[in-house]
């Protein structure tokens, strides 16, 4: 009877769902412990009490919630689309636009290309994504070695800078490959016309981005309208402005990561900071909780076979991405025959990723186990678990060492700091 009663448990809806925010508070919670970033620790632990593990959250658990998975994207696109703030790239001086574009071209043609090489299969469709992914940072370890060892400079400086506007580019990069990526996985022959290949998609990007501009600007002018309004107002502007993004995407077939995007991008940029920052604080409350319950979905669905699997694929990501960063940016300095010989120190910088490169790669994910289901080819479930593999451990690796290498580059870039540090270092690994 207690077996019966546990079985019918395991199958109520609302249980399934206090058991995985359970899941992802302990992780959270475990992650703090040994001084890693809570997303970690909801995938570890999504891992943990996976099929690859404890089997607590099995494969039938999942499926209860892979329809709901499609709202991830939306809201995942409207958090990423707050970080696109358009006046990163009006305020930066040439000097900094020219070595930030230098890099980023790096990492995606170097990355891209020898993972095109050195991938068995799905050659292009591996290239272009973790390409556009390889793209992003994290400031993360930067600002705990300038924190912590009172770091001042011209480099420093340089590279605050330099972090937000390459997230800039890599996400833009991304939105705008991912449906492309998509329509180039199915096709079984490279022999295509290009234009009726990829006329579709490129028509489904424009109209995501002009749509998902109108309901932002739409979302603003309302939010001007109730200018102060309590927090609950703005709640629901953005809920419902994302709601019929996500809506309009089921239905039309848009893309429901640019649509909401823009709707983050035009909250970033139109409202002024203070009501910019009430809406953040107001909508945090709700995505948070969200996206942990999808982080922790996420890493019960990854299965350990994929970690030894991704092999020479992920080793290629990681240490190309390193080489990239540092190659464009010495190669950019000689052209304009740069006398700063600490500049050739900011690729070094630039290693670390991070929650932003994990959210694009969870995008990833999601959108192929929609094409998986919507052919039945479970090759297309592979592609997307192998992607996300490769981002979380390039994420463990740089969590381990970025600080450290942040720390040797600063010194070697000629950067002030304080060399007896008796501050206690609870952010190091």
């Amino acid at each position: 009877m207690i077996l019966n009663i546990l079985a019918e448990l395991k199958s109520n809806f609302f249980i399934d769902f206090a058991l995985l925010m359970i899941v992802g508070i302990l992780g959270g919670k475990a992650a703090e412990l040994f001084r890693l970033p809570k997303v970690t620790g909801y995938i570890l632990f999504g891992i943990l009490f996976g099929s690859s593990f404890l089997n607590v959250l099995d494969t039938e658990l999942i499926k209860r919630y892979s329809e709901i998975k499609f709202a991830a994207i939306g809201f995942i696109g409207y958090n990423i689309g707050l970080e696109l703030d358009i006046k990163i790239i009006k305020d930066n001086h040439k000097k900094v636009l020219l070595y930030t574009f230098a890099q980023a071209i790096a990492t995606f043609i170097l990355v891209g290309g020898v993972i095109y090489f050195v991938a068995l299969e799905f050659n292009l469709v591996y290239a272009l994504l973790l390409g556009a992914i390889a793209m992003v940072t994290t400031p993360a370890p930067f600002l705990a070695v300038v924190k912590s060892y009172k770091v001042t400079g011209k480099i420093t400086d340089m590279v605050s800078e330099m972090m937000a506007l390459d997230d800039v580019i890599g996400i833009i990069q991304f939105a705008i490959l991912l449906p492309l990526v998509v329509v180039l996985a199915t096709q079984s022959s490279m022999n295509f016309a290009v234009l009726e290949l990829f006329g579709p998609p490129i028509g489904e990007v424009i109209l995501s981005i002009i749509i998902g501009l109108i309901i932002g600007e739409m979302a603003v002018r309302l939010i001007h309208y109730y200018d102060h309004a309590d927090r609950l107002s703005l709640f629901i502007i953005v809920l419902l402005a994302v709601f019929i993004a996500i809506g309009l995407a089921a239905t039309f077939e848009f893309s429901a990561f640019l649509l909401t995007t823009m709707i983050g991008f035009m909250i970033r940029n139109r409202l002024d900071n203070e009501n910019y920052h009430n809406v953040s604080r107001t909508t945090d409350s709700f995505i948070i909780p969200l996206l942990l319950l999808f982080f922790v979905l996420s890493g019960a669905e990854l299965k350990l076979e994929y970690i030894s699997s991704v092999g020479w694929i992920g080793l290629a990501y990681i240490v190309v991405r390193f080489l990239a960063k540092v190659i464009g940016i010495y190669l950019a300095a000689k052209g304009v025959k740069e006398q700063d010989p600490g500049v050739n120190y900011l690729g070094f910088m630039l290693l670390p990723q991070g929650a932003v490169a994990l959210d694009l790669a969870i995008l990833t994910e999601i959108r192929f186990a929609q094409l998986a289901l919507e052919t039945g080819n479970d090759l297309y479930l592979n592609i997307g678990n192998t992607v996300l593999t490769i981002v979380f451990v390039s994420i463990i690796f740089s969590k381990i060492l970025g600080e450290v290498i942040v720390k040797w580059a600063s010194v070697k870039a000629g950067q002030h700091y304080v060399e007896e540090d008796h501050t206690p270092h609870h952010h190091l690994v």
